[in-house]
């Protein structure tokens, strides 16, 4: 639970006991995601901004902040529709960027470059666990270039 009056980010057990929650302050300029990341990635989606830079709360092993970032992926044309693809994960830094790219999980989610509209996303089902592709009804894995 994120609480950006009280400046303090929660966990609480899978047993929902909040005496049992786990908490971590919040830095003063805080960027703690608290809306759906398809909304968070629409300014990339429609060529505002060029990166989105925000922090999540982890709580395996935490509480903790992570910084992550967000930037535009590749555009493709599938079906006549247009599709970009916004690539995010843990900011290092750019020194470690490059590295970090190479080891780290591919996070992804895919828009209509038209409207904005959401098609699908790539995430991990928990630390450490596998990685699921979610897609909007109608489309397949292939539809947004996944071979």
């Amino acid at each position: 639970m994120i609480d950006h009056v009280a400046g303090r980010a929660s966990c609480i057990p899978a047993d929902g006991d909040p005496a049992k929650a786990r908490h971590v302050d919040l830095p003063d300029q805080d960027r703690v995601v608290n809306v759906p990341m398809q909304l968070l990635f629409q300014p990339l989606v429609k060529g505002a901004v060029d990166e989105v830079r925000f922090q999540i709360v982890l709580c395996t092993g935490g509480p903790r902040l992570q910084d992550m970032i967000a930037v535009r992926g590749p555009r493709i044309r599938r079906g006549g529709r247009e599709i970009v693809e916004i690539r995010y994960g843990p900011d290092f830094g750019s020194t470690v960027a490059f590295f970090a790219s190479r080891v780290l999980p591919s996070f992804s989610f895919w828009f209509d470059a038209k409207d904005g509209a959401y098609l699908g996303h790539r995430m991990p089902l928990h630390t450490k666990g596998p990685e699921v592709l979610l897609v909007r009804s109608g489309l397949t894995p292939k539809d947004l270039g996944l071979e």
